[in-house]
């Protein structure tokens, strides 16, 4: 077992309440992460379940502390990178599973360029096995998901990359870069620390990596309130960064996003930003693509078929988890709550 001395990734989870998500989430960690010396901290918001009698089991290389209250997720990360030594800091949710080697190409991803200052890691829908991240974009003053319910198989995310930011669910950040940041700013609460971390780490010069390498399952807000304050987050997001504003770039890859709903066509002209069809925008890779809506119908049309036969063995798969998507969505409108 390494000592303290050796430790080069501590793991802090935050958790309020779900004890079940937590052991399976550590036993996966536990299984799964042979390849770097590690620690792990589990930091206990104040639950009220069997949370606090489970984490008093644990062995070494994990413990816990307790708050009798939730001071949420940037409070609490903070106050895990505080209470550990790893050269490196993975924030990870208690709602993921993380898969056979899933640790070691986000150190190397971290490792190959000095620039580098925090990675992201594939994360994959558990039953579907779709992905729910594969890097964050902003524009428009609200950051996305790249690629997400797509197939994790996609070939654009299937290379690592730059990107604007990564999820919070599954983050390594350079000790020495979260300090000099002060760690998660605590005017946000449950929302939006991991984008804002990001965005003030690039201030610096730092980039923001995705891992396609590193997978990890991530069943995905499964604390309870963990969307109770996302108006207000949003509100101070776009306050603090009025110039993510503006649109992003689109890869040709997004076009299987579309699935007949809306095409854009493509021009080579040397301009990273672009509005996206559906009220979304998009950015990967810092690409030169330039897309504008089609306005001959014949060319829509053609370029419509190209990219349907490019595509051909996706089309149904999205076509279905896009038809899934909007029933959820509708179901989410016409209910009680989310």
């Amino acid at each position: 077992m390494a000592g303290p001395e050796d430790i080069l990734c501590s793991i802090v989870i935050p958790v309020h309440d779900r004890a079940d998500l937590t052991a399976q989430c550590l036993a996966a960690i536990r299984e799964n992460t042979g390849d770097v010396p590690y620690d792990v901290l589990v930091v206990d918001n104040g639950s009220t379940d069997s949370t606090t009698e489970f984490l008093a089991g644990l062995r070494s290389p994990f413990r816990s502390v307790r708050n009798e209250e939730n001071l949420g997720f940037g409070r609490a990360s903070n106050q895990g990178a505080d209470a550990t030594s790893g050269q490196y800091i993975l924030f990870l949710n208690n709602d993921t599973v993380p898969l056979p080697g899933w640790l070691g190409p986000m150190v190397e991803c971290m490792e190959s360029r000095p620039e580098v200052g925090i990675v992201g890691a594939k994360l994959l829908y558990p039953d579907s096995g779709l992905m729910q991240h594969a890097g964050v974009a902003v524009g428009e003053g609200h950051p996305f998901h790249v690629y997400k319910m797509l197939p994790a198989d996609l070939p654009e995310a299937c290379e690592d990359r730059d990107c604007d930011a990564v999820t919070g669910a599954c983050m390594l950040v350079r000790r020495s870069l979260f300090e000099e940041l002060g760690g998660f700013d605590v005017a946000y609460l449950n929302g939006l620390e991991d984008i804002d971390l990001c965005m003030r780490a690039r201030e610096l010069g730092y980039i923001s990596r995705f891992s396609s390498r590193s997978i990890v399952q991530h069943y995905e807000s499964m604390t309870e309130g963990r969307m109770d304050n996302n108006d207000r987050n949003h509100e101070v997001f776009k306050e603090r960064w009025p110039a993510s504003s503006r649109p992003c770039a689109l890869s040709p890859g997004n076009f299987l996003a579309l699935a007949g709903v809306r095409l854009l066509k493509i021009d080579e002209q040397g301009d990273k930003f672009v509005l996206f069809c559906r009220e979304t925008f998009m950015k990967c890779d810092r690409c030169p693509w330039v897309i504008r809506p089609y306005h001959n119908r014949l060319r829509y049309y053609a370029a419509r078929l190209y990219y349907s036969l490019r595509y051909i063995k996706y089309w149904g798969q999205v076509r279905r988890t896009i038809r899934e998507a909007e029933r959820l969505a509708a179901g989410r409108r016409g209910g009680p709550g989310e």
